[in-house]
């Protein structure tokens, strides 16, 4: 059963308008939320290579396209946390890369024994 929102009148689940005062039955909507946008989809793509050039920082074209990502969604409106965090871990991930290949060029033989060679320690 339902009932009128007008004068209270109590209806049948099929009535289309109230017997008493004859206003019709609005349909409640339940709102939906709204699609992810083109920004806040490049917010997540960002934040997401971003977390993946952390975790292998050796890998600086992929911290690059994360930032660029993560810079380029300026208009995200549901993923602002996400952007934010996108380009402070590509810029902390691409300082570590330029760290580790500063040290990797400086003596990449030293670098290389290290790897291959763990249990000889100069």
């Amino acid at each position: 059963m339902k009932f009128c929102s007008f004068c209270g009148r109590q209806a049948a689940d099929y009535a289309n308008f109230c017997p008493r005062c004859g206003r019709p039955f609005t349909l409640r909507t339940v709102p939906q939320k709204p699609a992810l946008g083109h920004h806040d989809r490049m917010a997540i793509a960002g934040f997401v290579l971003s977390l993946m050039g952390l975790l292998s920082f050796i890998t600086t074209p992929l911290q690059i396209v994360s930032l660029i990502l993560s810079l380029a969604c300026g208009d995200a409106k549901r993923c602002k946390v996400l952007r934010v965090l996108g380009i402070v871990f590509s810029c902390v991930a691409l300082f570590l890369s330029c760290c580790f290949w500063i040290v990797f060029f400086s003596d990449p033989q030293y670098f290389l024994d290290q790897i291959l060679y763990p249990e000889y320690i100069y």
